[in-house]
């Protein structure tokens, strides 16, 4: 990857993560990436125009209780080409289609109003909150400017710390 050659993503949810993993943030740097993409961290912050309920399952919920499917995407008429799919958390729906996707396409209109109906009414049992395995970092609800000062300011330390490290050189 060249000098402005792009953001690396997944799993950047807290500068704890980015102070243990500075030889991770350092190589991806050194590989020439700008920027991280932060999607989890951020739509649990007070300004993503997420529902409070969704942001709330996503402080409570654990990385093992992710799915990676096409699920929810079938419930929304909006299906992704392979090999592209979501992650999501996992829910009443989730558990009642994962391996019967077939089978949720040959219900997919009545399926697909009742988690319009759903995703409308914020219930998060049936609709999706898309987040990443990342929710085991995340246990608040902050403003996003104190995630991005978070974000800033620990691994400022941590280097200033470790002026020895040639990893961000």
């Amino acid at each position: 990857m060249q000098p402005g050659g792009g953001i690396i993503g997944g799993g950047y949810g807290d500068e704890a993560w980015l102070t243990r993993e500075m030889d991770a943030a350092g190589e991806a740097r050194v590989l020439g990436a700008d920027g991280v993409l932060v999607g989890t961290r951020f739509y649990a912050s007070q300004e993503a125009a997420g529902l409070p309920a969704a942001k709330d399952r996503i402080v409570a919920a654990t990385g093992d209780r992710t799915v990676r499917s096409i699920l929810f995407d079938i419930a929304r008429r909006n299906v992704w080409p392979a090999p592209y799919t979501g992650r999501v958390l996992q829910n009443n729906f989730s558990e009642k289609w994962r391996g019967r996707e077939t089978d949720l396409l040959q219900r997919q209109e009545e399926e697909a109003t009742t988690y319009a109906a759903a995703r409308a009414a914020g219930d998060f049992d049936t609709a999706a909150v898309i987040a990443g395995e990342v929710v085991d970092l995340i246990a608040n609800v902050p403003s996003a400017a104190e995630v991005v000062e978070r974000m800033m300011t620990a691994p400022r330390s941590y280097l200033l710390g470790h002026r020895t490290s040639t990893a961000l050189q």
